[in-house]
C-alpha cells in the first residue's frame, strides 16, 4: 500500500527521420506530460527515484549489422537498453533504472552511417518514462 506517484511522460516522433552517429534521436511531439522538463528531445527528471523506461524505434532503411539504439542518461548509454535497428522490424525496450533529479534522458543511435527511421506504420521513434517508486 501507498501511493502511486502520478510522474510520467511520453515523447515520440510521428514522421521520419535521419539519425547520424552518437546523435539523439529527434522527439518533438509530445504525447504525456505529468512533471517533467522536455527539452531537445530530452525529458529531465524531476526527482530521483526508481523509473520504469519504454521505447521504440521503427525500422530504419539500409541498416546494417551493428546498428543500435538505446537510451542514455546525461549523455552515457545505458548498455541494456541496447537495441538493433533492422530494415524489416520495429526494436523496442523496457527496463527499470534509478534516475536522479534533473538526470537527462534521450535515446540515441549507433549507426555506421546516416540512416533513414521510418515512420511506416507507428512513429519513427518513441520514449517514455514513469516512476514507479520514491
Amino acid at each position: 500500500p501507498g501511493l502511486t506517484p502520478d510522474i510520467n511522460a511520453t515523447i515520440y516522433n510521428p514522421s521520419s527521420q535521419i539519425v547520424k552517429n552518437g546523435a539523439t534521436l529527434l522527439l518533438n511531439e509530445i504525447e504525456l506530460n505529468n512533471s517533467f522538463k522536455i527539452e531537445d528531445s530530452a525529458l529531465i527528471s524531476p526527482t530521483t527515484g526508481t523509473f520504469l523506461i519504454t521505447f521504440s524505434v521503427n525500422n530504419g532503411e539500409q541498416a546494417a549489422p551493428g546498428d543500435y539504439v538505446g537510451v542514455a542518461i546525461n549523455g552515457v548509454l545505458v548498455t541494456s537498453s541496447k537495441r538493433p535497428i533492422t530494415t524489416t522490424t520495429n526494436t523496442t525496450a523496457v527496463f527499470a533504472t534509478l534516475i536522479n533529479r534533473n538526470d537527462k534522458i534521450t535515446l540515441v543511435a549507433n549507426v555506421a552511417q546516416d540512416r533513414t527511421i521510418t515512420a511506416s506504420g507507428a512513429p519513427s521513434a518513441s520514449l517514455s518514462v514513469m516512476m514507479i517508486a520514491y
